[in-house]
């Protein structure tokens, strides 16, 4: 995999993207798991994601602190 030096607001973008996008993977991955506890440890992954996609947001567009 191929990676691009970003900077600012880019940078902030392209991270929030990727890992949207990780998150997406991983919730469509949902559907082929039967076992409850992998079941939880993904879904337990996707909220840490989008916890993290949130603290960026806030820190990289509103100017706040994560």
């Amino acid at each position: 995999m191929a990676f691009t030096v970003l900077h600012g607001d880019d940078a902030d973008s392209m991270i929030i993207q990727r890992l949207f996008s990780t998150s997406m993977d991983i919730h469509s991955t949902l559907q082929l798991v039967q076992d409850a506890s992998t079941t939880k440890l993904l879904r337990e992954a996707i909220d840490r994601l989008d916890h993290a996609i949130n603290q960026i947001r806030n820190h990289a567009f509103d100017g706040q602190r994560p």
